[in-house]
């Protein structure tokens, strides 16, 4: 009974003693303090280099350590900047060893852990030097993250300059075999989404391997401001990015390497579509790959449409700053052309398009290389540029802006030399247009040479608007050309020159099967040709040639002044214009309207027939009333409105400028007559009229014919016609013509002398062999004769057989007596004196005649007349001036012999005064006197009563 008692209190205080000794090694053991000071001692001997803070940590009854807090720094860092942060670990024990005393771990879970993995900028990183060294032979424990964080940031020389993060991460790292740890698990990231991670860590070389996927990463739902953190500040803002693509990620960590981490990222982009402020056109099913190796990027394919534009690229560049080193190469066909593309291209590029003004489609190609932000070659030694081929493309270059399309050919950039050469060939209707030239440098300093050459080009509004200068091209519209011409343009940019002188253009046009009509003087040329070369401040028009209605034009002329003094080209011009065999018709006519003072003058010469002629013309400015014409004329005829004698084979030479016509060393023909004027003026009235005055005209071979009387007013073409001149005379006048306006009657002042040379001419009885002179100034103002004086010298004559020899009369018109010609006779060779008034037109005859003494063959023929009229002592003779002598009452007295002469007194009564009339005569052979046959001699008025003063040139209102 007693062993049995003692038994059960031995088992009793053994099951204390065992619970006791259990109770003091679960205390001893799970005591937080000591817990967490092995803990820490462990991760201090597995990590030296590091400051290691654990807050708290204790054994869980169902095993393990739990561990809370966990920080991690190093211990060189005066910051203790945080590398590693556990909010909470379980720490997996070998049981077996730790009753040996050994603490000895098999597995770590880490919860919520955040690793912050940096390298500097002198490339070391901050986990370099803060782990021990490792026992190869002794496997390390399974460690499994969940929902981990692991931060990169690079900020070593040729890296990112980002921070790249991974949360989510859940990881399971097995040391299996030993001297290799796996490492599986997957990832969640801002850029990829959810990333599956492998990888390997050699624990003899410390190497780590880490390989990250992600497929069918929705590219719409990346937020920018995620995928800008990896990018420089500012280049995605406004991106816009659908589609999806695939990324597969390699990291290594090879120590003792520089540098020790190395990546490779590769991303396969499929079916995306992307939009972009900097890009120039949003693209539309992209297809991409992209790799990111150790700071290089490189675009190893991309393949995009953009309506109908195909995109093609490949390059590289460099991290961080990719735009200062890239290379690239690009091509894209079908690209529209247009100013919101060029916008998004480099400045090089850009300035092409204000240049051009491109439209159309073209292949644009790429091919560029830049480093450390400046244009270098190509890797393969070719010069880094852009190339534009034109497809179905439109151009017009801005100095010299003619639209071409169906471009073909190159526009190549060389950005090293920034060259811009131009080798392309287009179309304007069915003809080529060769564009040719470079363009270098930027801004003032900037180079241009282009050649611009076609043929055949139609002379239309699209050739007119391409003349920039505003004078040039009013001047090119005002000839209204139609045709084709053969165009060769010179665009020169000078580097260095002032503002508004950077260019030096010329312009040369040969025109050919043209028709013309120019605005300043519209007669119609039909297959013109010539040269027409426009230079920057002047032009000149060379070989003209035209013809119309079997007439030829010929043209030279250019610009009256070459420069103005505010650099812009005059518009004056001075032309050269030769004609032959021109019609000088109604189209001539209506060509001088535009210059109306010459139109003017058209309606008082009335020219007709054809003449060859050639014009000097200066128009100083498009005014058509601002000209100068000297012009040299062969041919045509005239037939003055204020003297309607008909001239022909005009020749002479004309000025005119400033509504005054000069004339001089001018000639004509009528008939027999020739006309020739030294010298003469045409003033023309703007209101209509003129004021011409021809200072010397000669007349040779006078001929009294039917159109000369018609010329003459009315009131002096009845006495012209009775007198019935004949012979060699001449006429030396000046003669004044002043019209008031259209319409007015003329008023003519003349100033001239007749020459006789073995004439006749008749009074009513024929005068013959009359030669001498004859010299009258007089004027006609439109109605009647204002005036006439003149004066006779005949050094001989015949009348009735009877010799006279220098015969002298003088003869005057008075204004107040206009129909009355006061006539005085002297003729010393008969030793007696004539003088008389004559009234024409019927109207009163009186004169006197002086002792005579005649020959008696003269007093034969006057008997003779006298018996022919049936004269008796009481007979009636009559006078009148239209009808000559007709009868008079009287008595004639015919003596045997001359000394049987006497006086005779006799009253007498011309039948057409209803007053007599007292006639006294001397002793004559016969009562008819010859004076009285007399008709008509001259009409018109005298400008003053006085008849011994000389009338003054009529100075009417010019």
């Amino acid at each position: 009974m007693s062993r049995r008692k003692w038994f059960v209190r031995a088992l009793v205080f053994t099951v204390v003693g065992v619970c006791a000794c259990a109770v003091f090694l679960y205390q001893r053991l799970t005591n937080p303090a000591a817990v967490r000071q092995q803990v820490q001692a462990k991760l201090a001997a597995h990590f030296p280099g590091a400051h290691i803070f654990v807050e708290s940590a204790r054994l869980r009854i169902l095993g393990g350590i739990v561990v809370n807090e966990l920080r991690l720094a190093r211990k060189d860092d005066p910051d203790k900047t945080e590398i590693l942060h556990v909010p909470t670990a379980v720490l997996y024990y070998d049981k077996e060893k730790i009753l040996e005393g050994e603490f000895s771990l098999g597995k770590v879970e880490l919860f919520r852990p955040r690793l912050r993995v940096k390298r500097a900028r002198d490339g070391s990183w901050n986990l370099q030097g803060i782990g021990g060294t490792l026992k190869p032979n002794i496997p390390l424990p399974i460690l499994v993250i969940h929902q981990g964080t692991l931060v990169f940031d690079d900020r070593g020389e040729g890296g990112t300059g980002k921070t790249a993060e991974l949360t989510d991460v859940d990881i399971r790292l097995v040391n299996d075999p030993l001297a290799v740890v796996g490492i599986e698990g997957s990832a969640t990231s801002e850029v990829a989404g959810k990333l599956r991670v492998s990888g390997q860590w050699q624990r003899s070389s410390q190497e780590i391997t880490l390989t990250l996927k992600a497929q069918h990463i929705a590219l719409a739902g990346i937020a920018m401001e995620r995928l800008e953190k990896l990018c420089p500040a500012g280049t995605l803002v406004g991106l816009k990015l659908e589609g999806s693509a695939d990324l597969t990620a390699e990291v290594a960590y090879h120590p003792g390497t520089a540098p020790p981490l190395s990546y490779d990222v590769h991303l396969e982009v499929n079916n995306a579509k992307v939009q972009h402020p900097r890009l120039p056109l949003p693209l539309e099913d992209v297809h991409a790959s992209i790799r990111c190796s150790n700071g290089d990027l490189r675009l190893e394919n991309l393949q995009a449409r953009s309506g109908r534009t195909e995109i093609e690229a490949h390059g590289c560049a460099l991290l961080p700053c990719i735009e200062q080193n890239f290379d690239c190469h690009l091509i894209a066909r079908h690209l529209q052309m247009r100013e919101q593309l060029f916008a998004c291209l480099p400045e090089k590029v850009r300035n092409l398009y204000p240049m051009f003004q491109p439209n159309g489609l073209a292949t644009f190609r790429a091919d560029v290389s830049r480093r450390d932000g400046a244009w270098t070659a190509l890797p393969s030694g070719e010069p880094a540029g852009v190339q534009l081929l034109p497809e179905d493309m439109g151009v017009s270059f801005v100095k010299f802006p003619f639209p071409i399309d169906r471009l073909t050919g190159t526009v190549d950039m060389n950005l090293l030399t920034k060259l811009v050469a131009v080798d392309v060939t287009g179309y304007t209707g069915p003809r080529a247009v060769f564009i040719k030239g470079t363009w270098k440098g930027d801004g003032p300093q900037a180079e241009g040479q282009f050649d611009i050459q076609a043929t055949d080009i139609p002379l239309d509004e699209k050739l007119v608007n391409a003349l920039l200068l505003p004078s040039f091209k009013k001047l090119a519209q005002s000839f209204n050309a139609t045709g084709t011409g053969d165009i060769k343009a010179h665009i020169r940019r000078t580097p260095g020159a002032a503002p508004g002188l950077e260019y030096h253009n010329e312009f040369h046009v040969r025109f050919h099967d043209c028709a013309i009509r120019w605005d300043q003087f519209p007669y119609p040329l039909e297959k013109a040709s010539g040269f027409l070369d426009i230079y920057p401040r002047h032009w000149e028009f060379r070989d003209g040639r035209g013809t119309h209605r079997g007439a030829e034009v010929l043209v030279q002329g250019g610009s009256l002044n070459r420069e103005s003094k505010l650099g812009e080209a005059s518009p004056g011009l001075a032309l050269d214009i030769t004609g032959r065999n021109l019609p000088v018709d109604d189209e001539l006519h209506r060509a001088l309207q535009p210059m109306a003072q010459l139109a003017r003058s058209w309606d008082t010469f009335r020219p007709g027939g054809t003449l060859n002629f050639r014009a000097k013309i200066d128009h100083r400015s498009l005014s058509p009333e601002d000209v100068e014409v000297d012009l040299d004329v062969q041919g045509c005829t005239i037939e003055p409105a204020f003297f309607p004698y008909a001239m022909e084979g005009i020749k002479g030479k004309f000025h005119y400028q400033n509504n005054k016509l000069e004339i001089r060393e001018a000639s004509a023909r009528h008939g027999q007559t020739r006309v020739t004027l030294d010298s003469g003026t045409v003033d023309l009235h703007r209101g209509g009229g003129h004021y011409t005055d021809l200072a010397q005209l000669h007349a040779e071979a006078l001929v009294l014919d039917e159109d000369l009387l018609r010329a003459l007013p009315k009131t002096l073409r009845g006495g012209a016609a009775a007198v019935q001149l004949a012979g060699q005379v001449q006429l030396k006048t000046r003669l004044v013509v002043a019209q008031a306006g259209e319409g007015a009657l003329p008023d003519i002042f003349w100033d001239g002398q007749l020459w006789f040379q073995d004439a006749k001419l008749s009074t009513g009885i024929d005068w013959k062999g009359v030669t001498g002179t004859a010299a009258a100034v007089g004027r006609y103002n439109g109605r009647q004769l204002a005036g006439v004086n003149g004066n006779i010298l005949l050094e001989e004559a015949s009348l009735l057989g009877q010799p006279f020899r220098k015969l002298q009369a003088k003869l005057q018109v008075r204004e107040s007596a206009p129909e009355v010609l006061l006539l005085t006779v002297k003729a010393p060779i008969f030793g007696g004196d004539i003088s008389g008034e004559a009234r024409p037109g019927g109207v009163e005859i009186k004169g006197h005649v002086g002792a005579v003494e005649v020959e008696l063959p003269f007093a034969r023929e006057a008997d003779r007349i006298a018996q022919d009229l049936q004269l008796a002592h009481r007979n009636t003779l009559a006078v009148n001036a239209e009808e000559g002598v007709q009868f008079l009452e009287g008595r004639a007295v015919r003596p045997a012999q001359p000394e049987e002469l006497e006086d005779v007194e006799k009253e007498g009564q011309v039948t057409a005064n209803e007053k007599d009339r007292k006639i006294t005569m001397k002793p004559v052979p016969v009562i008819v006197d010859p004076l009285l046959q007399i008709r008509n001699r001259l009409t018109g008025a005298p400008t003053t009563d006085n008849h011994e003063e000389r009338l003054l040139p009529y100075q009417g209102a010019k």
